[in-house]
Order: C-alpha cells, then structure tokens, then sequence
C-alpha cells in the first residue's frame, strides 16, 4: 500500500516551529541556592531508567532513514520518501523524528515515545506531554516540575526542575530552578550555575544571557564566562556567528545593531527597535536586518528558543509564544 504524501498546514508549522518554538516563562525569586542543596526526586513511574532509550547502533541505522508523518482517518502514521507506509496511523498526535530516532506520540492512553522501527520505547501511557529537549535528553512532567532523562536511559536530574528549555545545543541544556536558570550537559553535570533571570540557546560557543538582578544583557561562553565590555537592552542567539542586540543611544532611544560572536558590535545601532507582547508579557520582537548588510545574520532566522513550565502542559497542546522567557513585571 502506498500513501500520497501531503501536509496540512497544521502539520507543516509543528514541523516548522518544533525546535525553533517558544512556551511560557516566570519571573525571579530569592538569590540562588548552593550547588549542595537537596532536591525531592519525585519516582518516575512508567519509563525503564535501567535501559537505553535508543542504543548508538540503532541511533546509526535509524539516521539514515526519512520517515514522514502522515494523517489518514483522524490518526497519525509514518510513510518513507516513497509514499509506502512503515507505520500504521494509530496516533492522535505524532511528532516529526528529529536528531535522535525518537519522537513523541499520544494515543487515548497517554503519551509516550516511538522509535522509527515502530517500537514505542517508552509506552503511550503518560498522563502528561513528553518534552524533546534537545541533545538527547526528554523532559517527564511530574507534580514538581520536570524529570528529564537521556537518550542512555539515565535520569540527570537532581529534582525539582521547574522549566526546562525545548532547544539545547552545543550540550547546554537550559534549567528553572530556585527562580534561576542554568546549564546542565546531557549527562546531568551543571556546567553553568543557575544565577541568570534570562537566557537563550548556545550558537558558536556562546549565548546571550540576563544575569539575576541585572537589567542588561550581554554574552557568555560555554563555561559561563562574559565575553565583551558592551551590554545590551536585548540579545538575540547567534545562529549564523552573528546576533541581534538593541542598545540606547544618548537620548534615550532605542536601537539595534549585528554583534559578533565576542560581544563586540559589528553593525552600528543606528537603527529603530520594535517590541511586542508575547503571552507571558512583554518580550522582544527581532527587527529586520537591512538587506545591504553582508552578514547571514537574519533575525527572522535567530532561534526562539522554547521554554516550557508544568503548569502549560497539563494542557492539551503545549502554549507557544515568541520571544525570551520574559519574567511578569
């Protein structure tokens, strides 16, 4: 049997927006607390911690193979780039495989995750929606927060994550706990203290951050160092070696520019800045970068990062909205 491939546009944006979305964020609290404080690790019921999700040698094979969600009769399924069916449309929901092989699928019972052999590797019996986090690791909504668990099956959480970034690169995970966010690598090690009230994906080996308590934003490297003498009024990640950054010039105006990977200006803020109101309040909207800039720098292509809290996904579909993780004034 052989299905002809088409794409609503529902199915196209999920596609589109899957690694580049953005859910909901909170604001600060009390300064952060030491890296020996202990957190509740509340049991995760319904995943096998003792055994890999997906092994490297099955991670090698499934790479090699396009598989492509498809709708037929209210239930999502799986066709290869002929048109033939590998899976049959059993879902409600189901997610595009992305790096790892895996992918997210819900059925009346609950949610759960399917590899590209069909097996679903963790049971779609969750009550609750499964984060693709990035690099490897997938977020388990719990009473306080999140679980998150690597693609070796191994739980790296210490408890108690509040929100957990969608989009991790270069092994940086993003974290919410005690009113912060921080970096964890995929293997659960903190690798930036959790001091900053903002933040968005690495690019380059760098990512823009706000730090706790500071109302401007600047750059920092994989190991939490700041890099460059400039702040900004907001940063954008550098996807293409160049960022967005918006500045206020002696009058109190204010205007963007290009920054480059070291934090330093590459562009002259000379040009007006725009803002919008995303979901959770105001949060900046990226300007357009004039057409005779030499750079790949688009803005319209600068990630939005995706930020999620428990709250949101007691929902039937995760809330998206553009933008940082903007705490409420």
């Amino acid at each position: 049997m052989k299905i002809r491939i088409g794409f609503s546009l529902p199915v196209l944006a999920f596609i589109g927006l899957f690694g580049f979305c953005v859910a909901g964020c909170g604001g600060s609290s009390e300064e952060s607390q030491s890296a020996e404080k202990t957190y509740v690790m509340e049991p995760l019921i319904g995943v096998d911690t003792t055994k890999p999700l997906i092994t490297p040698e099955e991670e090698a094979a499934m790479r090699q193979r396009l598989l492509i969600p498809y709708k037929e009769g209210g239930f999502w399924g799986f066709t290869d780039s002929s048109g033939a069916v590998v899976i049959a449309p059993k879902y409600e929901e189901a997610g595009a495989f992305l790096d790892n092989g895996l992918t997210v699928v819900k059925t009346g019972t609950g949610f759960g995750l399917l590899n590209k052999n069909g097996v679903e590797v963790v049971p779609p019996i969750l009550p609750n929606r499964i984060l693709d986090c990035g690099c490897g690791v997938y977020g388990f909504q719990q009473t306080n927060g999140f679980a998150l668990v690597n693609k070796q099956g191994k739980r790296i959480d210490r408890g108690q994550v509040e929100k957990v970034m969608t989009d991790c690169h270069e092994d940086r995970l993003a974290i919410f706990q005690d009113g912060r966010w921080g970096y964890l690598d995929s293997k659960g090690q903190t690798l930036i203290a959790a001091d900053m009230d903002q933040v968005f994906p690495f690019y380059h080996g760098v990512a823009p951050v706000r730090k706790a308590g500071q109302k401007a934003w600047m750059l920092i490297d994989r190991n939490g160092k700041s890099l460059g003498a400039d702040r900004f009024e907001v940063m954008y990640p550098l996807q293409e070696g160049f960022g967005v950054g918006i500045q206020t010039d002696p009058v109190g105006r204010s205007k963007y520019g290009v920054i480059d990977s070291t934090g330093k200006p590459s562009f002259r803020f000379n040009l007006p800045a725009s803002r919008g109101h995303s979901r959770e309040g105001l949060s900046p909207v990226p300007p357009t970068i004039p057409t005779n800039w030499k750079a790949k720098a688009s803005p319209r292509r600068q990630t939005r990062g995706l930020f999620t809290t428990a709250k949101e996904t007691k929902s039937a579909k995760p809330t998206t909205g553009f933008g940082t993780n903007s705490p409420k004034a």
